[in-house]
């Protein structure tokens, strides 16, 4: 007697075969897997400039080499009252990088390790001379020698700091291109052009040889740059002369043709604002514990801050509360701690704000779990309907791979409702609504909170042992920033609202197979998916009700990901219960090289760009779960699911529902 031939969409369901796809999908993966992680961290800090940055330079190494002062060491070192530390230094400890003069003994030979190029009357290109000292070096010598020590090229994980320009601007400094302010007050406009052209040459430089990061701030050689009150509560005459205005307004000019030279040669950096804070602080003195703002009384009364010892200061705790350290102008510790702040604000609020567009990614594989766990394992009557619902909460935790600060646990959690259709022995259909929310830390302190509503189509195949799912889905979000700064010893918090949407489209695969063990049937296959998505982020701009100046202005963001699995998953029937586990390996098919375009709101300057955070691309997934059959036509469900090996991430968390047929 013949066979019937089974009907050829059975046939072709058999040769559909599952294991192809999972080899197709295992390749895949591992050839993914050898591309190189695009991650980077910062790396160091470097710094070149004058004594608005020098660390102790000449400390180790005499300043002259000539004249009276011929091999005479400073006492200090520092352009800072002692007891407290340069905002070079402050800023490396927020970074946990340890920042140290590059001088030696010998003025050819660099200190291993030091990343401290600065020195105390350096000029932009000017190299030093018996009037400054032998041994200042202009900028454009101490970045030669930085890169003579690279073999030419700049270490692209660092930050670099160009703080260069007030001794070629101070209306004494002689030779070279001259005074800024020409005799009978008139700017120097021709002289200042040259001056930020050659500041510009000394960041093109910095690119060229690989340096990504790159801080210029604008110049504030004496307060008062864009404030006449915060000019008189320096000391100075309360009614500036015309002289004195002429010189303002040739700094602020000196400022915008820098930094304009710079962002024309497509150049990216970090516009730093000093001027802009030291006349805040200079007007707010009281916030940050400052009781003397007045240059002719500073901390080191009439020692030069270079030389000042913890005896020459006025009181024992003068660095705390004198905004200068000498007559010349250096700032004292204080003030130095609160550029250092502000600086590290400007570089790390980037990479906390990319995770706006990084934490949904999160949330919504979660909630396409969730989908998944709701499809029957098998299909009933034709027309059957089922209605379920299901919830998740979860722990993630969030080291930001730029800066390296860990975000804390952030706790996502959410709510499902879903109802679907069975087509046909082998189709079912539905619909469902997700409403979402999460409380992300932010490593600095605050935090942002997003909530999400979500609506999805799902459908799912079966036949024998091959099954096939797919769950699309759109989101829209809300997002409230609260960013907290620390500012010296205030805390700022910058506020912002702002909305966002995430579409997906999940695929899952898989083989079952089934092994009768007496008393209980397991059930195990191999499973293979994918999940993709975009998330978009509108563009902010944060608030403060106190200085302001740490709020910022962040552009919008996009990010893609597409997440395959490649995994085994088994279960086991004992009646009323069905305990299950599937364990999978993850890979991130799209490059995370994403930056955040970032604006000061505070001065107009050029925006600049610095990476967002970029979580490993590889990482394993694990589920065990217990399914318990109410009646016929209830079941419920509890899982706990983990997320281990991902780089700065890692997640565990748990889910429960119901799911009724009619």
């Amino acid at each position: 007697m013949r066979t019937a031939k089974k009907p050829r969409h059975e046939n072709s369901a058999r040769r559909f075969t599952p294991f192809v796809a999972a080899r197709f999908f295992l390749l895949f993966t591992l050839a993914l897997s050898a591309l190189p992680a695009s991650a980077q961290k910062v790396s160091n800090l470097i710094f070149f400039g004058d004594s608005n940055t020098d660390s102790g330079r000449y400390a180790i190494l005499p300043q002259y080499t000539t004249g009276p002062n011929a091999g005479v060491l400073n006492l200090h070192g520092a352009y800072t009252t002692p007891g407290g530390f340069m905002w070079s230094e402050y800023l490396g400890k927020s970074f946990g990088i340890t920042v140290t003069t590059t001088a030696t003994a010998n003025a050819n030979i660099l200190a291993p390790g030091g990343n401290n190029f600065a020195a105390g009357n350096a000029r932009i290109n000017l190299a030093g001379d018996a009037n400054i000292g032998e041994n200042a070096w202009s900028t454009q010598q101490q970045i030669n020698a930085y890169l003579l020590s690279t073999g030419g090229r700049a270490d692209p994980g660092a930050v670099y700091i160009l703080n260069i320009g007030t001794n070629d601007l101070k209306p004494t400094t002689t030779g070279g291109l001259g005074n800024v302010v020409n005799p009978g007050g008139v700017s120097n406009f021709a002289g200042l052009r040259t001056l930020a052209q050659q500041t510009s040459d000394l960041a093109a430089t910095l690119q060229a040889a690989g340096a990504k990061y790159i801080l210029v701030p604008n110049m504030a050689s004496a307060p008062g740059t864009r404030n006449s009150a915060a000019w008189a509560a320096a000391g100075f005459p309360a009614a500036v002369g015309p002289f004195d205005q002429t010189w303002i307004n040739s700094l602020n000019f000196y400022n915008q043709t820098t930094w304009n030279n710079i962002s024309s040669r497509g150049i990216n950096f970090v516009p730093l604002d000093f001027a802009g804070l030291g006349d805040y602080v200079l007007l707010n003195a009281t916030r940050f514990g400052i009781t003397n703002t007045n240059i002719a009384t500073p901390a080191c009364g009439a020692v030069a801050a270079v030389d000042c010892r913890l005896a020459d200061l006025v009181t024992p705790n003068a660095m705390n509360t004198h905004f200068f350290a000498d007559t010349i102008g250096h700032l004292a510790s204080v003030a130095q701690k609160i550029e250092a702040d502000y600086v590290y604000n400007l570089v790390v609020a980037p990479s906390e704000i990319s995770l706006l567009a990084e934490v949904p990614l999160k949330t919504r594989a979660s909630m396409v779990e969730t989908f998944r766990t709701n499809i029957p394992l098998k299909f009933g009557s034709v027309g059957e309907r089922h209605t379920w619902v299901g919830g998740d909460a979860a722990q993630l935790k969030v080291t930001n791979s730029f800066t390296g600060i860990n975000s804390g646990l952030q706790t996502p959690a959410a709510l499902t409702i879903g109802t679907d259709y069975q087509l046909s022995h082998r189709w079912l259909v539905g619909v469902g609504a997700t409403s979402s929310t999460v409380r992300q830390p932010l490593g600095l302190g605050g935090k942002f909170e997003q909530t999400e509503t979500v609506a999805s189509l799902y459908a799912a195949f079966r036949n024998e042992g091959v099954f096939f799912n797919t769950i699309a889905s759109a989101g829209n979000m809300t997002n409230t920033i609260r960013r907290q700064v620390n500012l010296g010893i205030t805390t700022e918090y910058n506020q912002a609202d702002n909305k966002g949407s995430n579409l997906s489209l999940a695929l899952q695969a898989g083989f079952n197979s089934e092994a009768d063990l007496h008393k209980a049937i397991l059930t195990h296959g191999p499973v293979a998916g994918i999940l993709a998505q975009r998330v978009r982020i509108d563009g902010l701009t944060e608030t403060n009700s106190g200085s302001g100046y740490t709020a910022l202005s962040f552009a919008g963001q996009t990010r893609w990901s597409a997440v395959t699995e490649l995994g085994y998953q088994a279960s086991i029937d004992l009646g009323m219960w069905r305990p299950f586990v599937k364990v999978s390996a993850n890979h991130e098919l799209a490059e995370n090289n994403r930056v955040i375009t970032t604006s000061l709101t505070t001065v107009a300057a050029p925006s600049y760009t610095m990476p967002a955070s970029q979580p490993g691309r590889d990482w394993i997934s694990s589920t065990i779960g217990l399914r318990a059959r109410l009646s016929r036509d209830a079941t419920a469900y509890a899982t706990l699911n983990t997320q281990n090996g991902q780089r700065n991430m890692g997640s565990y968390g748990a889910s429960a529902g119901i799911n009724l047929a009619f």
